[in-house]
C-alpha cells in the first residue's frame, strides 16, 4: 500500500506544480514517473493494468464522440497515408545515419530501419485527445480531422502488431460480426439504464467486455475492440451522456498511463542522445508535414496549424510496436528504452507547444501565405454573415439576454 500512496502522491505533487506554472498536468505526471525511477521506485503491482484500463476507456469514449464520415474525407485518409510514408523514410534515414556514426546500434538492413521509422510515424492518441478535451475542441472541425487521422494510424498500428505477432488472429474472429445484432440489443439496455453510477458501470463493461476482451480472445488487439465498440454506440442518443459520465474515471486511470511511461525509461547517455536526436528531427518535420498536407487538401492556415500542433508527437503504440519487434528478434533491447524516452520527451514538448497554441497560431497566421477561399474545404470556409452587424450563437441565457 505504501508504494501506491507514494506513487499517487508524487503524481499529485508534480501535476499540481505543472498546473501552477500553467503547463498541462500530464507533463507533471510524466516527470513524476521519471523522478520515481531515479530514486529506485518501480511500478507497483496493478499499475500497468490501471494504465491499460485508462487507454481502453479513452479509446471507447473517442468512438462515442466520433463521426465515422470523417474517415472518408481526403484531408484525413490522404494526410494519414502521405505523412506515414514520408516519416518512415525520414525516420529510417535518421536512425541509419545515427548508426553509421556510432550513436546507436542497429542489426539488420533497410527493412529494420523502415520498421523503426514506421513505429515512430504514429501520433499519440492519448495525448492528442487529452489536449483536445482540455480545450473542448474534440468536436471542432480540426479536432475531428485530427482524431480521424489518429484512428487511421491506430488501425495501421494494430494491423502491424497483429501481423507481426507470434500467432495470427483466430478463425473465430469472423464471429465478431455478431457484435452488430449484439450492440442493437445492448442499445435497448442503454435506453433503460439510469444515470450516475449505473451509466458509468455500463460504459466500463461495454469497453472491457464486448470491446477489449472479445477482440483479445480472437487474437486482435483489444484497444481496437474498445474503439470499435465506442463507434458502434456513437449513434445512440445517450452516447455523449455516457462519454461525459466516464470522463472522471478515465482521467484518473490515465494518470497511471503517464506515470508508467516515465517509469519505463532506464537510459544511458547514448540512449538519451538518440532520443533527443529523434525529437529534434522528426517532431519539427511532423509539424511541417501535417501543415503542408492540410493545405494540400484544402484546409485553412489556422486549421492546419492547430491540427499539426496537436499531432506532432510520438505514440504510445510505438512502444508496443518496438516490443513486438524485439520479441521477434528484429531490434535490440535498448530500442525499447530509446523509444520510451522519445515518446516521453515528445509528449512533454507537444504539451508545452499546445499550451500556447493560440499564440503560435496567431503569429504564424500573420506570416503564412493567404488561402484561396475557392480551394478550401466547404466546412473550413469562413462564414459569410452578409450585411449582419451582430450574430447571436445559441439561445441559452446569454443568447436570450442578447
Amino acid at each position: 500500500m505504501a508504494d501506491i500512496v507514494i506513487t499517487i502522491a508524487a503524481a499529485l505533487a508534480f501535476g499540481f506544480l505543472a498546473h501552477e506554472v500553467r503547463i498541462p498536468p500530464l507533463v507533471g505526471f510524466l516527470t513524476a514517473g521519471f523522478c520515481l525511477h531515479l530514486v529506485g521506485f518501480t511500478a507497483f503491482d496493478g499499475l500497468q493494468e490501471v494504465s491499460d484500463l485508462g487507454v481502453v476507456l479513452l479509446l471507447f469514449t473517442i468512438g462515442l464522440k466520433f463521426d465515422l464520415r470523417s474517415l472518408l474525407q481526403p484531408e484525413a485518409h490522404g494526410t494519414a497515408a502521405l505523412h506515414m510514408i514520408t516519416v518512415v523514410a525520414l525516420g529510417a534515414g535518421t536512425i541509419g545515419l545515427a548508426a553509421a556514426i556510432g550513436i546507436v546500434s542497429v542489426t539488420g538492413g533497410l527493412g529494420t530501419l523502415a520498421l523503426l521509422g514506421f513505429a515512430l510515424s504514429f501520433s499519440s492518441t492519448v495525448l492528442v485527445v487529452k489536449v483536445l478535451e482540455d480545450r473542448s475542441d474534440d468536436g471542432s472541425y480540426y479536432g475531428q480531422i485530427a482524431i480521424a487521422i489518429l484512428v487511421l494510424q491506430d488501425l495501421a498500428a494494430v494491423a502491424f502488431i497483429t501481423i507481426a505477432g507470434e500467432e495470427p488472429p483466430s478463425p473465430w474472429a469472423l464471429a465478431l460480426v455478431l457484435l452488430i445484432p449484439g450492440v442493437w440489443l445492448l442499445s435497448r439496455v442503454l435506453d433503460r439504464v439510469g444515470r450516475g453510477e449505473l451509466l458509468v458501470l455500463f460504459g466500463v463493461v461495454m469497453a472491457l467486455g464486448p470491446g477489449y476482451v472479445a477482440f483479445e480472445a480472437v487474437g486482435i488487439h483489444g484497444d481496437l475492440g474498445a474503439l470499435v465498440l465506442g463507434l458502434a454506440f456513437s449513434t445512440h442518443p445517450r452516447a455523449v451522456e455516457m462519454s461525459k459520465s466516464l470522463f472522471s474515471v478515465k482521467e484518473l486511470f490515465l494518470v497511471g498511463f503517464f506515470v508508467v511511461i516515465g517509469l519505463q525509461a532506464v537510459p544511458t547517455w547514448s540512449d538519451l542522445l538518440m532520443a533527443l536526436t529523434l525529437c529534434a528531427i522528426l517532431l519539427p518535420f511532423n509539424f511541417v508535414s501535417f501543415y503542408l498536407m492540410g493545405r494540400l487538401f484544402g484546409l485553412r492556415n489556422r486549421t492546419s496549424v492547430r491540427s499539426s500542433l496537436a499531432l506532432s508527437n510520438f505514440s504510445e503504440f510505438a512502444l508496443i510496436a518496438v516490443a513486438v519487434g524485439i520479441d521477434n528478434g528484429l531490434f535490440e533491447d535498448d530500442w525499447l528504452t530509446i523509444t520510451a524516452l522519445a515518446v516521453a520527451l515528445g509528449m512533454i514538448i507537444s504539451s508545452l507547444a499546445n499550451a500556447y497554441s493560440l499564440q503560435i497560431v496567431a503569429k504564424l497566421d500573420a506570416v503564412l501565405p493567404d488561402e484561396n477561399e475557392a480551394r478550401l474545404r466547404t466546412k473550413d470556409r469562413p462564414l459569410d454573415t452578409g450585411e449582419a452587424e451582430v450574430v447571436v450563437l445559441g439561445m441559452g441565457r446569454i443568447g436570450r439576454g442578447a
